[in-house]
């Protein structure tokens, strides 16, 4: 009997003493996160005031925000580079997305942009928008499938909301565009009288008489329009590109 008491509290002491050292480790480096893409712990901070680190978590890419004597305060990640060919209106984004010690959203916000600033602005400000991820849990935000968008900032708000599913789930759903995007092509000709314009040659008149081909001197363009939908289910083309197509000369 004396001899499993003997080793119970050696155990207890071995233990003892683990806690003490872990406790009295000395404070964790503050040095910049290296797998955080564009994240300091300046950022970080902003969620967890205390924080002077951070620490691997796992396969999903998480990192642990510590405090000066190792505790975890809770876990962040950087949607870059996961949401890098999210565009929003003109470019990407890279947030970052913080987690308390519940594995609830307490935060986002944005590292960098390549959107139009105005727009980014308007969203940041939102903070209702800003907030909506807010309490889910990992697992719950995968289940996200419809955001309201900021008003006068939509393309770029929806982004955001995209970029931010796209690293936790893995996947998104197009939150920009929900319905496939139809696109028309169609090609004009400009017609030219001079001689030593680039890319004028004889060209087949679309507006000549049936039945009877007439050359004209011009360029031709490539033009691209993508399908607009109207509320009495007719579309409005609206030309987003135009290229010149180069032909060789029919004379």
């Amino acid at each position: 009997m004396k001899t499993v008491w003997l080793r119970i509290y050696r155990a207890a002491v071995f233990v003892g003493v683990v806690l003490m050292m872990n406790r009295g480790a000395p404070p964790v480096d503050p040095g910049e996160p290296q797998d955080l893409i564009g994240a300091s712990v300046e950022d970080i901070r902003e969620f967890f005031p205390s924080a002077v680190g951070v620490s691997s978590r796992g396969n999903n890419g998480a990192h642990y925000v510590l405090d000066a004597v190792r505790d975890r305060l809770g876990f962040v990640v950087t949607t870059s580079p996961d949401s890098d060919r999210i565009i929003g209106y003109s470019g990407p984004n890279n947030l970052l997305v913080a987690f308390g010690e519940d594995g609830k959203v307490i935060g986002i916000s944005v590292l960098s942009s390549g959107d139009t600033p105005e727009y980014l602005e308007q969203v940041i400000e939102n903070e209702e928008f800003m907030a909506i991820f807010n309490g889910k849990q990992w697992e719950e935000i995968d289940s996200v499938q419809q955001v309201d968008g900021v008003s006068g900032a939509t393309l770029t708000s929806l982004a955001i909301a995209e970029g931010v599913i796209r690293r936790v789930a893995g996947k998104a759903p197009s939150l920009r565009f929900p319905k496939p995007l139809v696109m028309a092509l169609d090609d004009t000709l400009t017609r030219k009288t001079g001689t030593h314009i680039d890319g004028v040659s004889w060209k087949r008149d679309p507006l000549g008489p049936p039945f009877q081909t007439n050359l004209v001197r011009g360029q031709r363009y490539l033009q691209f329009s993508a399908a607009w939908p109207l509320e009495n289910g007719a579309a409005r083309m609206v030309p987003v590109v135009f290229r010149r197509a180069r032909m060789q000369p029919l004379m």
